[in-house]
């Protein structure tokens, strides 16, 4: 029971294959801890599994040993067969320590144009080690993710870092017949609302042509809010300010165009996030976008309706996505999201603009998840 003898409630500590967490709890058989990252998740143990299941955070010269090795932009990635790469893998989510796991990410740091398999093992182990090794260093996590990134292979584009780590204070009330969804910051001063890109293009130039509104609207933080109106799903996204004048606002709104949803939801995110695969990893799995935007589930395919109103710096602080009123009644499926999604979309606002979409070939199917995404627990 060395942990249970050298931790208190409040102090971090990490559980191995899971992350970094806050111990909250330390009463009867089991303890109690919170994670410390975007995740609402609570992780109870057993009192006789801790020694087995927790370690301490890493101290400050291990960190700096991690740091540096990670921040390397030389190196060949790992060529060997899957199987013994995957096997490596699950050794060191499970019972890795710091540097063991550190070694195995970065090279897949060194990884150009890495397949989703890849991507996916990447991801993983950084949501595992980064949190942690944030704290050690006493950085931010976001700012220590940008400088881990710079100049490696994988990420082509990356966002321009950001200090978007601190929480956002919630709406305290949400307008009459609106429930709020979530909240985000925008950096950029446009939002894009649209899908993701398909991730299928060889061409950089390509995967950032997917089909979207981008709309001028004010930095700062925004919030998404949800209704269901007869079965039509509707969503605002806003900033504090719009919030109170929801009314007034929705009796200006302006037609920006109209966005083909193929997947059942589209996000609207900071337009400078867009083409980061981090991101965009996200927006497929659905809800945050790591606080930079929000998936709006529309309950069906087709055209959705994207409106706006202008603030008084003449920029959108409030977006409104909807199917159109002239749809077709049910579940918005079949010939609206047909031909009708490789067509040409008429932009009314005179500041809004839109990009084509790369779309899938006629007939192509869903492709069947990989091995490695059920192993590695791939939503979607």
């Amino acid at each position: 029971m060395a942990i249970a003898n050298s931790v208190k409630v409040g102090e971090a500590v990490v559980v191995r294959g899971f992350g970094l967490c806050t111990v909250t709890s330390t009463e009867g058989d089991r303890w109690k801890l919170a994670t410390v990252d975007d995740r609402p998740d609570v992780v109870e143990i057993k009192v006789e599994k801790l020694d087995a299941l927790l370690r301490p955070a890493m101290d400050r010269d291990t960190a700096n040993d991690v740091h540096k090795l990670l921040m390397q932009k030389s190196g060949e990635p790992d060529v060997r067969d899957w199987g013994d790469q995957y096997l490596d893998l699950q050794m060191a989510l499970r019972s890795g320590t710091p540097n063991e796991q550190a070694a195995i990410l970065q090279q897949l740091y060194r990884v150009s144009k890495p397949e989703e398999t890849q991507l996916l093992a990447l991801n993983k182990l950084e949501d595992l080690l980064l949190p942690e090794l944030a704290l050690s260093l006493k950085k931010k996590k976001g700012t220590l993710r940008g400088q881990l990134h710079k100049g490696q292979p994988a990420f082509g584009y990356q966002a321009p870092d950001r200090d978007d780590d601190g929480p956002i204070e919630p709406l305290s009330t949400a307008p009459p017949g609106w429930e709020t969804e979530g909240s985000f910051r925008v950096f950029s001063g446009k939002l894009a609302i649209g899908e993701y890109p398909s991730g299928e293009s060889e061409s950089a130039l390509e995967e950032n042509l997917f089909l979207n509104v981008i709309a001028p609207c004010p930095s700062g933080e925004w919030f998404a809010l949800f209704r269901n109106n007869n079965e039509a799903y509707e969503h605002l996204v806003l900033t504090r300010d719009a919030a109170g004048r929801v009314v007034e606002l929705l009796a200006k709104l302006e037609p920006l165009g109209e966005v083909p949803v193929e997947g059942g939801s589209l996000h609207v995110a900071d337009q400078e996030i867009c083409a980061d695969r981090r991101y965009r990893r996200k927006m497929e799995e659905g809800g945050d976008i790591l606080g930079r935007g929000y998936v709006a589930g529309m309950g069906g395919d087709g055209n959705t309706s994207i409106a706006g109103a202008r603030g008084e710096d003449g920029t959108f602080c409030l977006i409104k996505i909807g199917w159109p009123e002239d749809a077709d009644d049910g579940d918005n499926e079949g010939d609206a999201a047909g031909e009708g999604a490789d067509a040409a979309f008429e932009i009314n606002a005179e500041s809004a603009v839109m990009l084509p979409r790369k779309n899938m070939e006629p007939g192509a199917e869903e492709k069947t998840p990989s091995f490695w995404s059920r192993i590695l627990g791939r939503k979607g």
